[in-house]
This record gives C-alpha cells, sequence and structure tokens, in this order.
C-alpha cells in the first residue's frame, strides 16, 4: 500500500528549469522603442525554431497581425507567426510602425513557407566593435557572422547536454549546434581603422564600453594561422571560456556501452564515412556498429532531411547491477504526521495515535543485496557490474527476528512506536500528551515517541528517543531533543528557543529561534531572524500570509541546498544563506586565513631585513656570511624567525588544503535558489565563495561554475 508523503518527502529533489521573470529595465528600454508596452507573460527562452539563437531570452508579442520576438538584448527580431491572407506589403508595414530600423524580409511570397521551418529573422542590430577583433563565422557559410554571445549559449548547452547521464533520455532534439567540418573557417581576427559604435534594432547608439579584444585561444580540433581559425575534424562548435574548439559529435556512456550520434544541426552538411570512420577507429570502436543507421544517415545528412536528435551508433551488452539491500515496513510509520494548511501550519484533527506496532505483527522485511551480471563494452572488452550493497540492520530486545530464503522478518513483541534508521530498528513506547507541556506536566525525558496536542511552554523541554510532534507552538526559551523527527503544528518562538533533532525539523515558521538537524528543515511559512543549521536542505515554502515564502534576517546553513522565495528585506537585514559548508569548517577557514594573513606580514617584514622580496635560502645565507658585529646577530635572529614564519605558513596552507578537499566534494553540487527576490544586504555564500547583493536580484539560483559563484 503507497504511504501518503510528508511535507518533509515533498522536497523538490531537481529545480532546474526554472526561468526567472524579464527585468524590468530590459522591458522599459524595448518598450521605448517600440513605443508600446511589452508584457512579462510574453517572456521566454526561444525553442529550436530560433535556430542560432536557442535558449535565448526574448520577449514574444503580437504586433498588428504578425507575431514577433525581441531578443532581450535588443538585437535581434524574429517574425514568429504571419495570419493568413498577409501580404510582404503588410509585413514591411508593420515592421516600420514598430519603430524597427533597417528590417528585411525574404523575397515576395518566401515567409510563409520559411516559418513552417522555424523562426525567421527580420532585423538585427550592429554589436560594437574595435579597430581590432574577432569575428566568429557559421561554418559552412563563411560569409555568415555569428554573434559571440549566441555561440557562448549555445556552447554552454551543448556542455550540459553531454554531462548527462543518459543523452538518449535529455531530449537532444531541442537543443541546437553548429556542425564544422575538417577545412571550415570558425572565426577570423578583423581590423579596421578606428572603433565601430554599435546599435540596437531600433538604431539607438549602444550605451555600453567597446568590449576588450578577446582573442580566443585554439582547442581541441581547432587551428589557428595567426588570421583564422579552422576546424581540423568533424564535430560541433564550442565557445566555453575563451576557448575555440571542435567537439565531436558522438556520446558515449559511462561504461562504454552506448554510443549516441548526436545531430544538433537541421542544415545540409556534406558529411562522410570518413568523418565516421575515423572516429570509430580513434576510439577502438569495434563491436555493435549500426552499419544501417549510418549509411541511413550520410545519406540524409548531405540532403538536410534527417532527424535532428540522438541516433544508436554502436551498442554493446549493459551490464546488470545489482540491487541494494532494502528495508521493506509493513507499518505506516507516518499517519501521524498531519494535514499540511494553506498557512503551512499543521492540523492533527482526526490523527490516530494508536501505536502501529502491536504483539507478534510483522513490521518489515529486510530484503538481502543481490548480485551484478557483468555485460561487454563497445570496445569488445567486459564491462563490469556492481554488486548490491550488503544492509546490516540491528534491532532492540522488542522485535523478533526469523530469516526464510534470505530474507529477514521482523515480529513486534510489545506494543509501541517503530522507530527505524539505515542501521537500525527498534519499538519504542508511545507518550501522548493531551494539553501543554507546562507546570502541570513539568520537563519531560522519555524513552520513546511523544505526541503534544498543546504547546511546549517558555522554558520547558522535551526529550525522547523517538519523534517528537507538538500540535501547537514551541515558546520561549524551550528545548526540544529528539533521536528522530521534530514535527512541529505552529511555530517555534524566542532566541533562547533550541529545537534539536537527528533526522528532520518541521514548523510552520520560525522567530529567533535555533533549529539544528542531520537532514532537512521544512518551514511551511517563513523564518526570521532564526539560527538554521541542516545535514541537507532547507525549504521555506511560500504559503499564505504577509511573511510566506521570506528568510528575513539570521544565518542559515544547508549542506545541500536552500531554496526560499524571499531572501532579506528593503531595511537590509542582516541576512545569511550558506551552502556548501558547514559552519564549523566555514569558522576553520577564516581562522586560518586571518593567521595566514599574519604568517605573511611577518615573513614580509622579516624578508626587508635582508632587502628581499622572496625567501632565497642561499641570498640569505651569503647575506650572513658577508655580515659582522652587531648586525650579524640581529640577522642571525631575523632568519631563524624568518624560518620559523615560513614552517608555520607552510602548516596553514596544509590545513587549508584538507578543510578545502573536504568542502570541493560537496560545494559544486550545492545551490541556493531564491524564486522571488534576493534583497539588498543579504549574504550568499557557496562553499568557499561568497557574495553579497547589492541590489534587487531577481528569482536568482547560486552555484560554483568554472570555478566562481554564479547566479541566473
Amino acid at each position: 500500500m503507497a504511504l501518503s508523503q510528508s511535507p518533509l518527502d515533498r522536497l523538490e529533489k531537481d529545480v532546474s528549469g526554472y526561468v526567472p521573470p524579464p527585468d524590468e529595465a530590459k522591458m522599459v528600454w524595448l518598450a521605448h522603442g517600440l513605443k508600446q508596452a511589452i508584457k512579462p507573460s510574453t517572456y521566454q527562452k526561444a525553442p529550436p525554431k530560433a535556430g542560432l539563437d536557442t535558449g535565448q531570452n526574448f520577449y514574444v508579442l503580437p504586433a498588428g497581425r504578425l507575431r514577433l520576438a525581441l531578443r532581450e538584448d535588443g538585437m535581434v527580431v524574429y517574425v514568429t507567426e504571419v495570419a493568413e491572407g498577409v501580404n510582404d506589403e503588410e509585413i514591411l508595414e508593420t515592421l516600420k510602425v514598430c519603430n524597427l530600423v533597417g528590417a528585411e524580409i525574404p523575397p515576395s511570397g518566401h515567409i510563409h513557407g520559411l516559418l513552417s521551418r522555424g523562426w525567421v529573422q527580420v532585423c538585427v542590430g550592429q554589436s560594437d566593435q574595435e579597430s581590432v577583433w574577432t569575428e566568429y563565422r557559421c561554418p559552412g557559410e563563411p560569409t555568415k557572422i555569428l554573434p559571440v554571445e549566441t555561440l557562448k549559449s549555445m556552447s554552454q548547452l551543448i556542455e550540459n547536454l553531454w554531462d548527462q547521464p543518459d543523452i538518449s533520455a535529455a531530449y537532444p532534439s531541442l537543443y541546437c549546434g553548429l556542425t564544422a567540418l575538417s577545412g571550415d573557417v570558425l572565426a577570423a581576427i578583423q581590423t579596421t581603422v578606428a572603433p565601430i559604435k554599435g546599435y540596437d534594432i531600433f538604431g539607438r547608439q549602444l550605451g555600453a564600453k567597446l568590449p576588450e579584444l578577446s582573442q580566443p585561444d585554439p582547442g581541441e580540433n581547432v587551428v589557428f594561422d595567426g588570421e583564422e581559425y579552422r576546424a581540423s575534424c568533424y564535430g560541433y562548435v564550442t565557445l566555453l571560456d575563451n576557448v575555440l574548439s571542435v567537439k565531436p559529435p558522438f556520446w558515449m556512456d559511462r561504461e562504454s556501452v552506448r554510443l549516441y550520434w548526436c545531430l544538433l544541426d537541421s542544415r545540409e552538411r556534406p558529411v562522410t564515412e570518413h568523418d565516421i570512420q575515423g572516429f570509430l577507429d580513434k576510439n577502438n570502436i569495434a563491436e555493435g556498429i549500426q552499419q544501417k543507421t549510418i549509411e541511413t544517415l550520410l545519406m540524409d545528412i548531405p540532403e538536410g532531411t534527417h532527424m535532428t536528435g540522438a541516433h544508436l551508433l554502436a551498442e554493446g551488452e549493459a551490464p546488470v547491477h545489482g540491487k541494494d539491500a532494502n528495508l521493506e515496513l509493513l507499518v505506516d510509520t507516518r499517519k501521524r504526521i498531519g494535514a499540511l494548511r494553506e498557512d503551512g501550519s499543521v492540523d492533527f484533527r482526526g490523527v490516530d495515535f494508536v501505536p502501529e506496532a502491536q504483539p507478534n505483527i510483522e513490521i518489515a522485511r529486510l530484503h538481502p543485496a543481490t548480485k551484478g551480471q557483468p555485460g561487454r563494452t563497445i570496445h569488445g572488452e567486459e564491462a563490469k557490474a556492481i554488486d548490491g550493497t550488503a544492509l546490516k540492520l540491528k534491532n532492540d530486545d522488542n522485535i523478533r527476528v526469523e530469516e526464510k530464503e534470505g530474507i529477514i522478518h521482523y515480529y513486534a513483541t510489545k506494543e509501541g512506536a517503530v522507530k527505524h534508521t539505515r542501521t537500525e530498528i527498534s519499538i519504542l513506547d508511545l507518550l501522548v500528551i493531551d494539553g501543554d507541556i507546562n507546570y502541570k506536566t513539568g520537563n519531560l525525558n522519555f524513552a520513546g515517541e511523544i505526541f503534544i496536542s498543546g504547546s511546549v511552554g517558555p522554558s520547558f523541554s522535551v526529550i525522547a528517543d523517538g519523534n517528537i510532534t507538538v500540535g501547537g507552538n514551541v515558546e520561549t526559551g524551550a528545548k526540544i531533543m529528539s533521536k528522530g523527527n521534530v514535527l512541529v503544528g505552529k511555530g517555534i518562538l524566542g532566541r533562547k528557543t533550541r529545537v534539536m533533532a537527528l533526522s528532520h525539523i518541521q514548523a510552520q515558521f520560525v522567530s529567533e529561534g535555533h533549529l539544528q538537524c542531520g537532514h532537512d528543515i521544512y518551514l511551511g511559512n517563513y523564518s526570521s531572524g532564526a539560527q538554521l543549521r541542516a545535514g541537507s536542505r532547507i525549504k521555506v515554502e511560500n504559503a499564505t500570509g504577509q511573511k510566506g515564502g521570506c528568510v528575513i534576517g539570521g544565518q542559515l546553513w544547508a549542506f545541500s541546498s536552500i531554496d526560499t522565495h524571499t531572501a532579506g528585506a528593503f531595511n537590509q537585514t542582516a541576512t545569511e544563506l550558506n551552502v556548501g559548508v558547514r559552519p564549523e569548517q566555514a569558522e576553520k577557514l577564516q581562522s586560518i586565513d586571518a593567521h595566514m594573513q599574519e604568517a605573511n606580514k611577518l615573513i614580509i617584514r622579516y624578508l626587508q631585513r635582508f632587502d628581499l622580496d622572496t625567501v632565497n635560502v642561499q641570498q640569505i645565507q651569503n647575506i650572513l656570511s658577508a655580515s659582522t658585529g652587531p648586525r650579524k646577530k640581529v640577522l642571525a635572529l631575523s632568519a631563524k624567525q624568518l624560518g620559523e614564519a615560513v614552517q608555520a605558513q607552510q602548516k596553514l596552507i596544509k590545513a587549508r588544503l584538507e578543510v578545502r578537499a573536504k568542502v570541493d566534494k560537496v560545494q559544486y553540487a550545492a545551490v541556493v535558489i531564491v524564486r522571488d527576490r534576493v534583497m539588498p544586504g543579504v549574504i550568499i555564500r557557496v562553499g568557499d565563495y561568497t557574495q553579497k547583493a547589492l541590489d534587487v536580484i531577481k528569482a536568482p539560483r547560486y552555484k560554483i561554475q568554472n570555478d566562481r559563484l554564479i547566479s541566473r
């Protein structure tokens, strides 16, 4: 029987694909040029029909009987739809009314046919150009200029596609790439007498300063003769980190069992058998080659009749990996969770508090791990299989264990609540308090699970080996400690309040409290001035109310991710969002950096006594040998102190590397998502990288990419 999910289970595992709302300043600028309003609802990422601009952000809006797409930087306009019966004269007049400068349409009557294949470009601005610059070309069409931002965007999308664990399931037909063949010109160095100032689609001069010359480095499969960059093999043009490369259009899975030919370019290109066979030979691919697929595509691609997407080119025999041992629970351990209200609180009315475990009833089964079966790679080698991971599960004296045909069965010997972790299963007593924790009940310390229908009063403590559920509030100065989960129906209040759990914490809101748990913190409404520490994730839902979805003030630390709707406030309340590093690691890095600064100052001071800029042992020895009298004693002492300072510096460097090694394991996967806006003054930290918001930032997603903290 499928069990209902708690809000803790509904924490998002994948938050990719979120498109931020448009920048208001850009909308105003484009609307000023068009002389009409642009609605934010028309903002979208361009589909593959946009060709070179696939994935770029556009405003799509009606214009008479046309539909236009304006790139958000104001440099390109496409026609995306034309009503039946619209002639060329009406199209040109509409473009003129939209104030577009230099707009052109295809030859008479052709636009309707072209629209069936994709968007039709009708107006292009001119980028700023220095007197010497790199001009990127569309491979196979050397007279067609390729905007550098388009190439960079396309390159990043291709890079992301190649990073997928299964490219065939990543919808490769929705991606766009430019096919280069050996000898194709990819870029050329251009010169002019004086810099050229650019203009947008409305003829307005660009406000940005002229870009500095950024001549790319020739990368993989690209040769540069001092004037032109040319492809040396078949593949897709990419420009990443100022390196111009050609990426072969073939993707192999990690087990070397499947090879795909990824077609991202719908254009006609004279690809030959030599281009394909060269890659197969170079990479020792000899088994499972799909010769019929190769022959068909080699006929279709030169004609432009091929289907874009991933085509299986070679296939071996995939290994069958073993299954991990798993614990199957036969009782509903979540029936005391309650229902989540619109305001983020939890309704416990109607919840059954009868213990789920009863004597002699089977409560769980442990299914053993299975062995893997090896396969065969496309290189003709054995594809190794991974055996399933065994699971050793401890049980307490309240559980009877029986093994039948390799499956371990667990039976309750008493009534109680089932508690289970990755390594242990036990039956605990269940204590139900119908009311508040106050002077009448006193503090609670219970070797089981506790349910409190009311609130935990000021300065009282509740400690339990199992889960702790509180129907009301946890009030100022109270202390909650659980070896399982803590579920609070309403709020956690007061800066002296402490809530700790080995697993998860859930509450409607927290105001100035301290929360710490081993896994996830889930807040149904908001966090204000609180200190939150989660071993995995923090999620703040956008519930009803003025503060819904807000994190205002305080420090949030989560190892994997923080996901909220708004961070900070207009009055710049100190708010910190930290992921990818534990507080103690951040503290240690900060301490090491401070000590390193002091060590560096000492080293510089001692070196100045020798008139040196760097530590050179031989030079120091020569200076000591040449010195005499009191100066020799002073320099000898300085040399000793310098040696001690250098040793201290080396120890600090080693300590920092050790901490960084631990941080690096997780910081590149850590992310901070703010779905509405980040207010000025908010500090974002991902691993060892920190950024402070200086202005309102709309819907950012912070993560580390190419060794820097980015928001997009």
